[in-house]
C-alpha cells in the first residue's frame, strides 16, 4: 500500500470509530467524496492507481468502491465489491455493506445512492427496468470480499 493511501486511510478512520453504522457510513461517503470526483476517463481500463487518484482528486468508479470499503472494513462494517458488466455497457462497481441486521447498497461515484437492500428489492420488483432491478440486483452481478 502506498504511503499516500495509508495516510488517507489512517485520515479517514479517525472519525468513524463512533456512532451507529449509518453514521459511520455517511461520515466515511462524506470523506471519500471529499476527495475524490468522479471523471469518466478515469473509469477506464488500466485505471490510474490510487496515488495518481488521490494526487489528481479524480477517479472512476472503482477507486470510490474501494477507498469507502476500506474505510468502512477499518469501523467494523462489513463490506462487499460488487461489479457488473452488462453486454454493450461499461462496467461498474458499487458495495454491499452491513451490521449484522441491516445491509445496504452503497454507490457514490456519480450521485449518492444509499438504501437498505429491502428497499432496493422492493424497488426493482416494482419496476424491473429501474435502475435498482437493472444494476443493483441484475443476477449476473459478482461479488468480492474487500480483505
Amino acid at each position: 500500500m502506498s504511503p499516500e493511501l495509508e495516510q488517507t486511510l489512517i485520515l479517514g478512520a479517525e472519525g468513524l470509530q463512533s456512532g451507529t453504522a449509518i453514521q459511520k457510513i455517511e461520515r466515511a461517503m462524506d470523506f471519500v467524496q471529499m476527495r475524490i470526483s468522479w471523471r469518466y476517463s478515469d473509469a477506464a481500463f488500466p485505471p490510474p492507481s490510487f496515488r495518481e487518484v488521490l494526487k489528481s482528486g479524480f477517479g472512476g468508479c472503482q477507486h470510490f468502491a474501494m477507498l469507502l470499503a476500506a474505510l468502512l472494513e477499518r469501523a467494523g462494517i462489513d463490506v462487499q465489491l460488487v461489479t457488473l458488466k452488462p453486454a454493450g455497457e461499461p462496467g461498474h462497481v458499487w458495495l454491499e455493506a452491513g451490521d449484522g441486521g441491516t445491509k445496504w447498497v452503497i454507490d457514490i461515484s456519480k450521485k449518492t445512492f444509499f438504501k437498505p437492500l429491502l428497499e432496493v428489492s422492493a424497488k426493482a420488483e416494482q419496476d424491473p427496468y429501474s435502475v435498482e432491478a437493472y444494476w443493483y440486483l441484475n443476477p449476473e452481478r459478482k461479488f468480492y470480499e474487500v480483505r
